[in-house]
């Protein structure tokens, strides 16, 4: 069973040549398409246009396109535009049906890889990382995990259980809730509002993810979770890290403030989180905007002061006492005269009157010197008026007719703000959806690697349309403003104008990326096909 050395030599060469193919020898530079050489861009073989050609201003997509792409978005849960409910339930009386049981299954083990992706890449390191939180927190994750999974595969195990075991079943999981929730809790205070850690907002969202498919699946009841919600204060948890997680995680937002409190659930992209709130009441919702709006000041408020307007900073700390803490806290004597801090509810004349100053500065915010270098305080007006016209109606409906032009300001920023966030989901599914392959050994994922390429160009081509889609639209809706208009800083151009064109070229990296890899994987292919090396090596050495 000898192995000649010309065999060997023909079976390492083909390795690294196709490591290089892959980009983990030497870089795809030194492979690239010079101009003596044919390098079809895939498409263009097929007749279709590449999409460097459909952000081009002669490209018009025909009706069929147009519907083929609607399709294509409405298929994506991240990416729709409707208002999403949970996929399935299960009954409250313990029967599942096979389809429930299927689903279910297949949704906690989902969970459970992506848990083992923290417990199984790079062991040595989680394990004896100096900062132990995230060790322990992953260890009690992954405990509950366990202890979870057992008790599901007991409810899956037949259609129906006896009514008492059931009960005792969903006592359990309530307990298992409430330690899960106290470990979102702890999990809570190792977050700094600069530079939050990125793995522990990662774990973070499992543990949400968690927590949802117990809520999703009917396994605890809306009063016993409302109950613990209120205990843990789970919904400030959740703000907090929706907020972070958009600021910080997406690296979506290098500039401005994340979106409205009222965007960033509608669009939330892991899961619907929004349907928990929705079933737990109307009080959550209020909390979830309350609690989001405030980590936004204190982000604002620990920013560097260069990046601030100094003459507003004082005004929007007290907006965010007197309209979202809604209490005070002054110096008072007590017996004695030690000093001491006096709590003080705010009163409602205060609060009106913080209200109209506060709708007052956001319509005439353009006035302001160099107001184009302040967005972030902008949005800091807005969310604020947002979350009251929201959550206070009366105190809105009273003070919004008052101020000349307030009402057409808020309505463009309003409208603005969801075309931003249409965007920035996008850029987000694009980010996360279209990476390079990070170990492509040629033996064992060329072909898998070949076929996904292909389907991600296809894929990107239907992105590029549906980009240039949302940019005819967001142009038409804002070519009667210009720069020099009051308006103009309303409509948020200088924050969706650059996304957009953010979006147009990762789509147009990632196109390439994946043509190269085809044109260098058909390179290899042509000089030694890896199907036949792989035959040959066997043969040889059997």
């Amino acid at each position: 069973m000898e192995v000649s050395l010309y065999h060997l030599s023909i079976f390492f060469y083909a390795v690294y040549f196709s490591q290089a193919v892959h980009g983990t020898i030497f870089p795809f530079n030194l492979l690239s398409k010079s101009e003596n050489v044919a390098h079809p861009v895939v498409g263009e073989k097929d007749g279709m246009t590449p999409v460097s050609q459909i952000f081009g201003k002669d490209y018009i997509l025909n009706p069929e396109d147009q519907q083929n792409v609607e399709r294509h978005i409405s298929s994506i849960p991240q990416l729709r535009n409707s208002d999403r409910t949970m996929l399935s339930s299960t009954s409250d009386t313990g029967r599942f049906s096979e389809a429930q049981k299927e689903l279910m299954g297949e949704e906690w083990r989902s969970l459970r890889d992506e848990l083992k992706r923290f417990t199984g890449k790079n062991r040595l390191a989680i394990w004896t990382a100096k900062k132990s939180d995230f060790v322990l927190h992953l260890a009690q994750l992954n405990r509950l995990h366990g202890i979870m999974g057992e008790d599901l595969a007991i409810l899956k195990s037949s259609e129906s259980i006896r009514e008492q075991d059931y009960e005792d079943m969903r006592q359990k999981i309530k307990q298992h809730i409430e330690a899960l929730l106290s470990l979102l809790y702890q999990m809570s205070f190792h977050f700094e509002a600069i530079s939050p850690e990125l793995r522990l907002l990662d774990l973070q969202r499992l543990a949400f993810e968690t927590l949802y498919y117990f809520y999703k699946h009917n396994l605890i009841g809306q009063p016993d979770l409302d109950f613990l919600f209120t205990r843990y204060l789970t919904v400030g948890d959740f703000a907090q890290y929706v907020f972070q997680s958009y600021k910080f995680g997406q690296q979506v937002n290098t500039k401005s403030l994340p979106i409205s409190s009222k965007n960033a659930l509608k669009y939330w992209y892991y899961f619907p989180f929004m349907d928990m709130l929705e079933g737990l009441g109307e009080e959550h919702k209020k909390k979830f905007s309350t609690e989001y709006n405030k980590f936004g000041f204190a982000y604002y408020e620990t920013a560097p002061i260069e990046k601030q307007n100094k003459e507003m900073k004082e005004d929007l700390i007290l907006f965010r006492v007197y309209l979202l803490d809604e209490v005070y806290y002054s110096m008072g004597q007590a017996r004695r005269h030690h000093s001491v801090h006096i709590m003080n509810l705010v009163s409602p004349q205060i609060q009106d009157q913080s209200f109209e100053y506060l709708i007052t500065m956001f319509t005439n915010f353009h006035t302001n010197h160099e107001h184009e270098k302040y967005y972030v305080e902008l949005e800091h007006l807005f969310q604020l008026i947002e979350n009251q016209k929201e959550y206070k109606p009366d105190r809105y409906s009273r003070f919004c007719g008052k101020v000349d032009r307030f009402e057409e300001k808020f309505g463009l920023m309003s409208s603005s703000s969801q075309i931003r966030a249409d965007v920035e989901k996008l850029q987000i599914y694009l980010q996360k959806n279209f990476k390079g392959f990070a170990w492509p050994f040629p033996l064992s994922y060329a072909q898998r690697n070949i076929e996904i390429s292909t389907k991600n160009i296809e894929e990107l081509r239907v992105f590029a349309k549906h980009l240039k889609t949302v940019e005819s639209e967001y142009l038409e809706k804002k070519q009667h403003i210009s720069p020099d208009d009051p308006l103009y800083i309303y409509s948020q151009d200088k924050l969706i104008t650059p996304k957009i064109n953010d979006i147009k070229e990762i789509i147009i990296n990632s196109s390439q990326y994946f043509e190269n890899y085809l044109w260098k994987a058909s390179v290899v292919s042509l000089l030694y096909p890896l199907d036949k090396i792989k035959k040959l090596f066997k043969q040889k050495v059997n």
